[in-house]
């Protein structure tokens, strides 16, 4: 009987030690972690969800981590919104492609042609991507990328409707970004507008194929047919010197 009293109790500490100070790999966790995981192996994996299921937790926890599959970014709740946990200090190698001047009445997509007279326009580094036709750019290296789009949208007609034009970044012929503008009612010919934005963190594999569209989104009317001019695309690969946990 005492015997069976002692074992009761021995457990009863151990169980109190566990909950308190927990090691997963390791008998001898840090004094300092109350969880601490030892292995060389295998890693830690934190939930994985989208931006949207991201979004869409109720009442986060400060300091809540989560990996988005949105974006292939990790995340935490810093108390008032979800910040990226990387460090800002970081390597960017880049390169600018320059593209024609297309134009219509329609609402089809365009796709826009690259300038023939230069591969790239200009680069630090032009390793990672290149021209692979008329108007598509090859991924070469795996990698985190960031794309900025700018341009000049021109009104060729005087019809007093809203138009809106956009741009149109395609990955393998799907539809990652998009950018508008729209010129307002104007009545005059020739009226134009720059555009422009940026799209930061794509993750892009080797062999991926980057094509550049445009679209007169109001265009199913007469005098309203736009001509996308002076279009760059700046593709920057980001090298990161540091995670911060």
């Amino acid at each position: 009987m005492k015997t069976k009293h002692f074992f009761v109790c021995v457990l009863l500490l151990f169980v109190g030690q566990g909950f308190s100070q927990v090691g997963i790999g390791t008998k001898s966790p840090h004094v300092s972690a109350a969880l601490d995981i030892s292995s060389n192996s295998k890693g830690l994996l934190i939930p994985r969800m989208t931006i949207a299921e991201r979004d869409a937790i109720s009442n986060p926890a400060e300091g809540l981590e989560i990996f988005s599959t949105t974006d292939q970014t990790k995340y935490f709740w810093n108390g008032v919104t979800w910040q990226e946990t990387f460090s800002e200090n970081y390597n960017a190698n880049y390169q600018i492609y320059k593209f024609g001047s297309p134009g219509g009445t329609g609402t089809q997509l365009t796709a826009i042609n690259m300038t023939p007279s230069s591969e790239f326009f200009n680069s630090s580094d032009a390793t990672y991507a290149k021209k692979s036709g008329a108007n598509s750019i090859k991924i070469l290296e795996d990698g985190i990328y960031s794309v900025e789009l700018t341009g000049f949208i021109l009104r060729g007609g005087s019809n007093p409707n809203p138009v809106t034009g956009r741009y149109i970044l395609r990955k393998n012929s799907v539809e990652i970004a998009t950018c508008y503008e729209s010129l307002g009612q104007v009545y005059t010919v020739n009226n134009g507008t720059h555009i422009g934005a940026t799209f930061p963190m794509f993750k892009f594999f080797a062999g991926d194929i980057l094509t550049v569209w445009a679209q007169n989104v109001d265009g199913n009317a007469d005098g309203m047919n736009l001509v996308f001019q002076d279009t760059t695309l700046s593709l920057t690969k980001i090298i990161f010197n540091e995670i911060n946990n």
